[in-house]
C-alpha cells in the first residue's frame, strides 16, 4: 500500500522551478545548436580538404601529362607535313649511302628529356638502316645516336640515315623514337627524296 506524500511547494517555489526548467531547456538547445554548428564546421572543413586534395591531384595529373608529352619534330624551314630527307652522299666508310634532312626538335615539357631513334618503317615494314644519328646544325661534326634537350627548349639538327647501297629508302615512312620522359614509343612521318 502506498502512501501519498503531499508535496508542498510555495508559490515562489513553483516559479523558481519553472524558471530553472526554462533555463535548463534553453541551455540544452544552446549546447545542441553549438554541437550541430561544430559538426557542420567540421564537415565543411572536411569537404574543403577533400576538394583541395582533389584539385591538387588533378594538378599533379595534369603536370604529369604535360611532362609526358612527346617531343615535337618539324622541318627546319617550318614547312608542315612529314620530315623531308633530301640530302644524300655516298659514305666513305664502305658500301653505304648517307641521307639526311634538316629538323627542329622541340621539348615542350618543363623537364629535360633524352630522345633516341629506334627504327624506320617503310610501307609498314621495318627497313634495314645501318645507323640513325643527329648532327647539330651548328656543328655537323658533333654526331649523337641520342640527344638531350633541356625543358622548354628547341634545337636544330641534321637527321642522318645510313643505308646499305642496295637498300636505300625512297618514299614515305615512319621513324620511331623513344624518350625517357614517357612510356612507350612514338613515331614521326618522314619522306625520302633523292
Amino acid at each position: 500500500m502506498s502512501v501519498l506524500i503531499p508535496l508542498i511547494v510555495s508559490a515562489g517555489g513553483w516559479a523558481g522551478c519553472a524558471i530553472s526548467i526554462y533555463f535548463n531547456v534553453r541551455q540544452h538547445y544552446r549546447i545542441k545548436h553549438r554541437e550541430e554548428g561544430l559538426k557542420r564546421q567540421e564537415e565543411d572543413v572536411r569537404q574543403e580538404k577533400v576538394g583541395r586534395e582533389h584539385k591538387e591531384q588533378e594538378a599533379r595529373d595534369e603536370q604529369r601529362l604535360k611532362e609526358q608529352v612527346a617531343p615535337l619534330f618539324s622541318n627546319f624551314d617550318g614547312t608542315p607535313g612529314p620530315i623531308v630527307v633530301s640530302g644524300s652522299q655516298h659514305s666513305s666508310q664502305g658500301p653505304f649511302m648517307c641521307l639526311w634532312g634538316l629538323v627542329t626538335v622541340v621539348n615542350p615539357t618543363p623537364v629535360p628529356m633524352k630522345i633516341t631513334p629506334l627504327r624506320l618503317l617503310m610501307a609498314g615494314e621495318e627497313w634495314p638502316v645501318q645507323s640513325i644519328s643527329f648532327h647539330l646544325k651548328t656543328n655537323t661534326q658533333d654526331r649523337s645516336d641520342r640527344i638531350s634537350l633541356r625543358g622548354n627548349h628547341k634545337e636544330d639538327y641534321e637527321l642522318h640515315f645510313r643505308f646499305p647501297d642496295d637498300k636505300c629508302a625512297t618514299g614515305s615512312g615512319e621513324l620511331w623514337f623513344a624518350s625517357d620522359n614517357r612510356p612507350g614509343e612514338f613515331s614521326v612521318p618522314v619522306r625520302f627524296r633523292q
